[in-house]
């Protein structure tokens, strides 16, 4: 949502209130899971690689799949990294994080919904690889009040509020 959203400042996480599911998934169903034949800089891509992922996604359902396990393309290397308590909050190792998509109704999955409305700390954005990534690699700047490009972005008001 952050990635998609383009949200890239911590003054712009002021009215973000998201739900977050934990959902059990049986091993055997993340085994089953295929694997795209495509290249890391399409399944990493930005706006311009959805079509190949799509279709992508279509070739191996209609193939029989009953899901597939990609490398996650709103996390930057290491962005999957977690926590551990030894005396206090340290992070844990750098790890890059997976997606896990399984194609169709699942009424057997059992989820937990752990979170209402919780926001992100402003920690998380580090994380977060941009949706539109300039030419240099770098991250994209904009300044509060500055419109994203797209349809359905939201305007970032001074004193960052979401509109």
């Amino acid at each position: 949502m952050l990635r998609h959203e383009e949200i890239t400042a911590p003054a712009e996480l002021v009215g973000v209130q998201r739900a977050i599911w934990a959902i059990e998934v049986p091993d055997a169903a993340v085994d089953a899971t295929a694997q795209p034949a495509l290249a890391e800089a399409v399944l990493l891509g930005g706006i311009a690689t959805y079509p190949a992922c799509r279709d992508e996604a279509k070739r191996l359902r209609d193939r029989g799949a009953t899901g597939l396990r990609a490398p996650s393309a709103a996390l930057m290397p290491g962005g999957a990294r977690g926590w551990r308590v030894d005396g206090g909050l340290q992070p844990a190792p750098l790890r890059n994080g997976t997606m896990i998509v399984l194609f169709g109704p699942k009424p057997d999955l059992v989820g937990w919904r752990v979170v209402d409305q919780g926001r992100p700390g402003p920690e998380v954005l580090e994380h977060v690889r941009p949706l539109m990534s300039p030419p240099d690699g770098g991250r994209i700047q904009r300044q509060v009040g500055q419109r994203r490009q797209g349809r359905g972005r939201r305007l970032v008001e001074p004193g960052g509020c979401l509109v």
